[in-house]
């Protein structure tokens, strides 16, 4: 008898087991790495979008690194900017201090002294604030750039201006100084007429026939906030007398009369006392000069009329420039009382601003307080505190300096503005974009650890039977032996 006996169950066994052993390993190695997904044979397609997403990931988290870098370097430069505004209010107080007429000579060489010596540290700081190697303040950190994302137009240009105090002041301007008005019985107008107007960084200023440098000046502060330019007027004369003995007289300032007070070529004390006794009245100050001439000032620009209310001649004037010093045209005699004896004198004035600007006069230029020019910087470095005039100059200088720095850390602010914002962005993209990838990728430990048990439970089961087919297989055959040898 033949028997013909066939393991139809050995291929199926095969190809289970196979099968648990490609899940096995996965589990396996999804539970080693804690990825889902571990190569191309997990999902092309996931694949592709998690080498992407860990892109975007690593690139977020770079920006983010160079926006905090970007923002500790406006931080230098600010903190030193800091110390500059501190240093350069110092220096106007001192300024503030030499401006005054009760501060004696050797006082204020001092003051002069100690805002010279304050400039210099300013320029010292601002030279050697830096960053990582790159200087910040001494005007070379010019257009920069600093990107905050993909793409050139995702970029900051930022550019810190010189904070040196030979590149921190005021732009002046010196209007011109008209000459004292031709002696006559009683002081002539002022000469201006409405064709005199002036523009000042491109806005016209309209004149009025007659007005004063302080009306003027007025006018030009009523469109600074469009100009950015701002008017100071003041009135200087030179009163003197050409006789060499001391001689009486009488004058009146604004038409406000003075006592009677002796004066010669040599001595304007008196004058001196009888002017300030009514300066109240007429808003006139005097003090001597050591060409032993009598400083008249109006602090305010205001027109300034002299008039000699005496008999006695040799009298003088002549208009005095906002130096405190340098007279403008000739000087003119004031005759006895009754004759050609009153002139006029007219006040200069100061243009000022925190930028460069320029003037157009029209007109008459000797008729007008302007002439065609452009405004010159002059410098927190070459200020100098060494008379009144000076010290008040400075003050002006000192607080262009100041609003120049207040504008350079305002743009500072800005740009710290921008990268933090920046750099909040991206450490959001990065989280956002990371739990993403974590969604996409990461295993599910749970739901992995049970087909890990399942798969090797069945794989023990699977084993079983394969090795329970096989004993019965073996039984057969040996009970077909034991049939063939019984026969």
């Amino acid at each position: 008898m033949t028997v013909n006996f066939l393991n139809v169950s050995k291929p199926i066994f095969s190809s289970n087991l196979y099968s648990l052993d490609r899940t096995l390993a996965q589990s396996t190695l999804r539970l080693s790495t804690g990825n889902r997904i571990n190569g191309a044979a997990d999902g092309s397609n996931e694949l592709a979008r998690i080498t992407t997403l860990k892109s975007e990931i690593a690139s977020a988290l770079n920006y983010a690194r160079m926006t905090t870098d970007a923002v500790a370097l406006f931080d230098v430069a600010d903190s030193s900017l800091s110390e500059i505004s501190d240093m350069i209010i110092e220096f106007r107080e001192l300024a503030v201090q030499a401006s005054s007429s009760s501060t004696t000579s050797t006082t204020r060489s001092n003051l002069n002294t100690e805002a010279t010596a304050i400039a210099t540290a300013i320029t010292t700081l601002a030279g050697d604030t830096e960053y990582n190697g790159t200087k910040l303040l001494d005007g070379t950190f010019t257009a920069n750039t600093f990107f905050l994302g993909e793409g050139t137009s995702s970029s900051l240009s930022a550019t810190l201006t010189s904070s040196l105090a030979s590149a921190l002041g005021a732009y002046l301007l010196e209007g011109s100084t008209k000459s004292a008005t031709t002696a006559a019985s009683s002081a002539t107008a002022n000469d201006i007429t409405d064709a005199e107007d002036a523009t000042v960084a491109g806005t016209t200023i309209e004149a009025t026939a007659n007005e004063s440098a302080l009306s003027f000046a007025t006018k030009i502060n009523a469109v600074s906030d469009t100009t950015g330019v701002f008017a100071t007027a003041e009135t200087y004369a030179h009163l003197a007398t050409t006789q060499a003995s001391s001689t009486s007289y009488t004058i009146s300032i604004n038409d406000v009369s003075t006592a009677s007070f002796n004066m010669s070529g040599s001595d304007v004390s008196g004058a001196v006392a009888a002017i300030n006794a009514i300066a109240s009245s007429t808003g006139v100050t005097a003090e001597s000069t050591s060409a032993f001439e009598v400083l008249l000032h109006d602090s305010t620009g205001a027109d300034m009329t002299i008039e000699n209310g005496s008999s006695s001649t040799g009298l003088t004037v002549a208009a005095v420039q906002r130096d405190a010093s340098t007279e403008s045209g000739s000087q003119v005699s004031l005759a006895a009382s009754s004759s050609t004896d009153a002139t006029r004198v007219s006040g200069t004035i100061r243009l000022s601003s925190d930028a460069v600007f320029t003037v157009v006069q029209s007109g008459t230029d000797s008729q007008g307080y302007l002439s065609d020019s452009t405004a010159t910087q002059s410098l927190l470095s070459t200020a100098a505190l060494s008379s009144v005039v000076d010290a008040a100059k400075a003050i002006t200088i000192a607080d262009s300096a100041s609003n120049q720095i207040s504008l350079l850390r305002g743009s500072i602010a800005s740009y710290i503005q921008q990268l933090e914002f920046s750099n909040s962005v991206h450490l959001s993209q990065h989280t956002e974009k990371s739990i993403g990838l974590a969604n996409l990728s990461d295993a599910d430990i749970a739901v992995e650890s049970a087909e890990l048990a399942k798969a090797q439970m069945l794989k023990k089961v699977t084993l079983a039977m394969q090795a329970q087919i096989q004993d019965e297989n073996n039984n057969i055959v040996e009970l077909i032996r034991s049939l063939r040898l019984a026969a």
